[in-house]
């Protein structure tokens, strides 16, 4: 587990790292995060759609077992394989332009 100078020092690399990306690679990572997302997207429509008994008979447990599929496995997918997803490009890439890594 890192201390919290140590995760602003993996976050500070991992911007300069993901700055220093040529641009067709940024865009095709990106599109890899979109597509991971709707895998979790329609496999939660898949899942949580083919329980219809279960959905008339609680409707608080289908919502559950709706939002601890899709959600979570496209977040996990985009974890291991890289992805590049707008929020974390963000949070990395300003830690990256603040510390003075990257030029804004």
């Amino acid at each position: 587990v890192a201390t919290p100078q140590g995760a602003y020092n993996i976050a500070l690399n991992s911007g300069a790292t993901r700055a220093s990306l040529p641009l067709w690679k940024n865009l095709l990572l990106g599109v890899m995060a979109a597509f991971y997302i709707s895998i979790g997207g329609y496999l939660m429509m898949a899942v949580g759609g083919a329980v219809p008994a279960m959905a008339s008979a609680n409707v608080g447990a289908a919502r559950a077992l709706l939002g601890s599929i899709g959600l979570p496995l496209g977040l996990l997918l985009c974890v291991l394989n890289r992805a590049n997803l707008f929020t974390a490009n963000t949070a990395v890439l300003s830690v990256a332009a603040l510390d003075g890594k990257i030029s804004a």
